[in-house]
């Protein structure tokens, strides 16, 4: 009796150690995707992603993000280190071979145990050697595309195991989510040309700091620019040159506003620009910079160069 009481008294234990591991795991899991949703920025996504994987995964030493970045046209690689330690170069360049891999190949991919029935790659022998330490790396797709790869590290061989590559892809399913939200927000609310806010979403922000600057009295510029014979440039070189003009001139602008100004194109050639909480002195300055860049910066037209003016005002 003592021993078949023993007996039953240790399966209900490990019974309920995993129902309480399971429900903490899946408390972890709401606030992974709490935390994700709580912005649409993609800048601030990442690092969010990368921070939360790795509470997770408390085995992983090291998270490497591989996403893809519609601004720049390429996949933009993010770094994060348990306890902000550094990695030598060399295991830091097997990480994004290995994001590489996984995005050639779309699937899964450890050298350490994989759950049975999973499709993936588990590595040994001379291969796995190859890879010092324990690593893991899951697709982030949408809609068939990937969009990104999650990869994560520790420096002990054999550390990462099943468990954590099912929490990985769990926490891969949230970010699938994330990302596609931030990515269908940036569609929304920029110019696919210029990467210029739209005029709905600058609309929006200028009736928000008007708000803001009756309620509590603060201040904000409204810098508005229009290019100086555009047609002339379209009817004589071409629309893909005039798309050139407007281009060069939005990133000119995109160097010399701060992270918390709202540029926008508001027209076919019309910019704006909402500076929150800048007086007049200081919109000056900046007008005054933006035009003496785009001054010396023309652009070659059929071998000629074409030095494109605007004109401004401020409110």
């Amino acid at each position: 009796t003592y021993v078949v009481l023993n007996v039953m008294f240790k399966q209900m234990s490990d019974a309920t150690r995993k129902a309480s591991d399971k429900v903490e795991e899946l408390r972890a899991f709401s606030a992974l995707g709490r935390a994700l949703c709580a912005t649409l920025q993609a800048p601030a996504l990442m690092p969010l992603l990368a921070e939360k994987t790795l509470e997770m995964i408390g085995a992983a030493e090291w998270c490497l993000l591989y996403i893809w970045n519609d601004d720049l046209g390429r996949f933009e690689t993010l770094r994060l280190f348990r306890g902000g330690g550094g990695v030598d170069p060399e295991v830091e360049a097997r990480g994004v071979e290995l994001a590489h891999r996984v995005t050639v190949d779309k699937i899964p991919f450890s050298t350490g145990a994989l759950p049975r029935g999973r499709p993936g790659e588990t590595l040994d022998g001379e291969a796995a050697a190859r890879l010092p330490g324990s690593w893991m790396g899951i697709p982030v797709t949408s809609n068939g595309q990937i969009i990104g790869v999650i990869v994560v590290f520790s420096y002990t061989a054999g550390r990462l195991g099943a468990r954590d590559f099912s929490i990985l892809e769990m926490v891969g399913q949230q970010a699938t989510i994330a990302l596609q939200n931030a990515r269908l927000y940036v569609l929304s609310t920029v110019d696919d040309l210029t990467r210029l806010y739209v005029r709905r979403y600058f609309d929006g922000r200028l009736r928000d700091e008007v708000a803001r600057s009756r309620r509590y009295g603060t201040r904000f510029t409204l810098l508005l620019i229009d290019f100086d014979g555009f047609k002339e440039i379209n009817d004589t070189y071409g629309h893909a040159t005039g798309d050139r003009v407007l281009k060069m001139v939005a990133d000119l602008l995109h160097k010399e506003v701060r992270s918390l100004d709202i540029p926008a194109r508001v027209g076919g050639d019309e910019f704006a620009v909402i500076l929150p909480e800048v007086g007049w002195q200081g919109a000056l300055l900046l007008a005054e910079r933006f035009r003496a860049r785009l001054r010396s910066h023309p652009l070659d037209a059929d071998g000629k160069q074409v030095f494109q003016t605007v004109s401004m005002g401020l409110a």
